[in-house]
């Protein structure tokens, strides 16, 4: 079972929240997000990509541009913000404080 947070318009999965930090990174980077980019860094089918799209827009976490690009909305972006936050604070615990390498703290970081 995922466990789920309360972003400011709803529930917010594991996998919501692994998604919207997905588009952030790939914004961030200048890439343009359209689904078939997405289920490729992500390792999923374009049906999965599709139906948690769909429900990230629904939720208000993010829409789709005339061009069919996948845009995060504020609270979406607020949300992977706070997603890659915890994860690089995570990464920087396992490497400074426990003496994982890069490789491994990145792994453990993402299923912590």
């Amino acid at each position: 079972m995922q466990s789920e947070k309360i972003g400011p318009l709803g529930p917010v999965t594991a996998g919501m929240e692994d998604y919207l930090a997905t588009i952030y990174a790939l914004l961030a980077e200048g890439e343009l997000v359209i689904s078939a980019r997405l289920a490729e860094h992500l390792g999923v089918g374009p049906s999965s990509v599709a139906g948690m799209s769909k429900r990230l827009v629904d939720a208000g976490y993010a829409q789709f541009n005339e061009r069919r690009e996948i845009l995060l909305t504020e609270s979406g972006r607020s949300i992977a913000e706070n997603a890659v936050r915890r994860h690089r604070l995570a990464e920087r615990i396992l490497t400074d404080l426990l003496g994982f390498d890069w490789v491994e703290a990145h792994t453990e970081a993402h299923s912590l």
